[in-house]
């Protein structure tokens, strides 16, 4: 089925981009997508940087920054869409720039994600390393929420103590290179 899906979708790109090469003349069609190509870009470059100073600055407060990388991730899609020749991508990485449309998905993804719901289907594995005194250190795998119909799961830890066995050998002298 999304293969049947991609090519319906390639399909009707062509199809329109041959209607309007047809209507507008192939000149003007090659300067639009020229144009549109430049404007995607353009917003990778600028946004993405804007977007890289919100997530570090909303860390630096002490703020988890998934706001400003979904909103990040939405303006990457609106730019590779205005890349991809075509208009129906040209009107969807359009609507993707602009803010109120980007705010609404974002809001929509983080209310999905306060629920406990996951906005992505799939299982992520998030890893913990902690350094403990004295060279010995923890290993800890977080797992998702826990279901109230199951039995509590308990985590896994990993502990070790790390000494190091030979001194490191000493550099080389007079330039010998072994």
């Amino acid at each position: 089925m999304p293969l049947l899906l991609f090519f319906l979708y390639a399909f009707t790109e062509i199809y329109l981009l041959i209607l309007a090469g047809g209507e507008f003349g192939a000149f003007n069609l090659l300067l639009y997508l020229i144009a549109s190509a430049a404007v995607g870009l353009w917003v990778l470059r600028t946004q993405g940087r804007a977007v890289f100073y919100e997530a570090r600055a909303d860390m630096a407060e002490g703020r988890a920054p998934q706001g400003a990388l979904l909103d990040g991730l939405l303006l990457f899609v609106g730019g590779i869409l205005l890349i991809l020749p075509g208009f129906i991508s040209d009107a969807l990485g359009l609507l993707l720039l602009i803010p109120r449309m980007r705010a609404s998905a974002v809001k929509g993804l983080g209310k999905d994600r306060e629920q406990g719901k996951n906005p992505f289907p799939g299982y992520a594995r998030v890893f913990f390393y902690r350094s403990g005194p004295a060279g010995t250190s923890s290993f800890r795998q977080q797992r998702p929420p826990e279901d109230e119909s199951l039995p509590p799961r308990q985590d896994t830890i990993i502990e070790t103590k790390a000494t190091q066995i030979n001194p490191p050998p000493e550099s080389p002298k007079n330039g010998d290179r072994f």
